[in-house]
């Protein structure tokens, strides 16, 4: 051992025997790790906050109550706009004290998540940290969560990201003021009162006024799949998953949820199809599917499907199946589009043993802006971009500036 050596030993040593023993205790398997123990409940924290209208809004609410219901023992996430907040939303205190109390609950209830949502656990989750907001919608029956039941009753969704240190509520930057952690929950500060969805994927669509070619497009290979299939080979309608499912005793699940991309009539314009007749003359021009009568089975596709079907994840081209097939409801924001979030995602697994799983066929990436970008895997297309989101009861609606084709489609 030569002397430098033989220094750096003597002088571990000697730190190591300084140290204070408790200093070193080792934490035994299994043993929780200490830590600080949070003793503020989340009342005493929303009534030593700043936030005087939200506060003005809770005391004259039945929301006191209404969190007793749930019990004593569970947690909540309060999303609390600020004053600045309240009033560009027209929630003055004069309007605060002047309304209902029922219409403070419904507006205060979309605020309030059951479950505790850390900044720490939300930022360090791949995608979006989904909770159910106390407020429902007892019209509305979603996929049940426990297999028992037959549906779980609609419950309006917030979902939580941190996307460059800002938080995100569904998909929209909700600011960078800090959380306050509670023992029965989180109170955390937003910059803007969030509004619910109140329409369908499809209606939303309609009446946006901007997606007339889409729809149109969509509608028009619905009845060319009709004629050219003679009715025989099933193709879901278009608006299936956009609009409410048909239950009229109220007995089964009646909305779905998913996600979409939706070019607007001038990103058409933009790619050459002047109007509708243009781009159905411009499918029509190109191969048809047809029936083949030995196999009873649709051989080919829409030129129109490689330019729109990816706006859905492509669960057009997913072969048809008399197994039954399982959609993962896809609700995806902003910040969850990222390859390392979705690339192995599955859109579709089957109980066919020869239909293999469904993967994420899109890449994702984002533009000097931090805006997503969409693009087919391995496509030689540019990628679009998505500039607006629209939030429906199904989910959001993705306004993008170019259309997605197919790696193989050539205009």
């Amino acid at each position: 051992m030569n002397r430098h050596t033989l220094f750096a030993f003597c002088l571990l040593l000697i730190a190591l025997a300084s140290c204070r023993k408790e200093e070193y205790k080792a934490v035994t398997e299994g043993e929780k790790i200490p830590h600080e123990e949070l003793t503020l409940t989340l009342k005493e924290a929303m009534n030593a906050s700043s936030y005087t209208l939200f506060k003005a809004a809770w005391h004259r609410s039945n929301m006191e109550s209404l969190l007793n219901a749930e019990g004593k023992n569970v947690p909540h996430t309060l999303l609390v706009p600020t004053d600045e907040a309240f009033i560009a939303d027209g929630l003055t205190l004069s309007a605060i004290n002047s309304m209902e109390p029922r219409l403070l609950d419904s507006i205060l209830l979309y605020h309030t998540i059951v479950g505790t949502f850390d900044p720490k656990g939300v930022e360090s989750k791949l995608g979006s940290s989904m909770g159910h907001s106390m407020l429902k919608n007892e019209n509305l029956r979603v996929r049940a969560v426990e297999v028992q039941n037959r549906f779980d009753v609609y419950a309006y969704r917030q979902y939580l990201g941190i996307l460059n240190g800002e938080l995100m509520v569904n998909g929209q930057k909700s600011g960078k003021l800090p959380a306050v952690l509670a023992k029965d929950g989180t109170l955390w500060p937003v910059n803007k009162v969030l509004h619910k969805p109140t329409k369908t994927m499809l209606s939303a669509l309609q009446e946006d006024g901007r997606f007339g070619m889409y729809l149109g497009m969509l509608e028009t290979l619905d009845q060319l799949w009709l004629e050219d299939s003679y009715g025989i080979y099933p193709r879901d309608p278009y608006s299936k998953g956009w609009v409410l499912r048909y239950d009229p005793f109220g007995e089964n699940v009646n909305i779905d949820l998913t996600t979409i991309f939706a070019p607007t009539d001038a990103v058409f314009h933009q790619s050459g199809f002047p109007d509708l007749d243009a781009l159905i003359a411009f499918n029509n021009s190109r191969p048809r599917p047809y029936l083949d009568l030995d196999t009873y089975k649709m051989v080919g596709g829409y030129a129109a499907d490689s330019l729109l079907a990816l706006n859905r994840f492509g669960i057009q081209f997913i072969p048809y199946s008399d197994y039954s097939k399982d959609y993962n409801q896809m609700v995806f924001y902003v910040n969850d589009f990222t390859n390392e979030n979705l690339s192995d995602f599955n859109v579709m697994v089957s109980q066919d043993v020869g239909l293999k799983a469904y993967k994420m066929p899109l890449d994702f990436g984002r533009d000097a802006n931090g805006r997503t970008l969409v693009k087919a895997k391995q496509s030689p297309h540019p990628a679009a971009t998505v500039v607006e989101q629209i939030n429906t009861l199904m989910g959001p609606i993705h306004v993008i500036d170019r259309l997605i084709p197919t790696k193989e489609f050539k205009f």
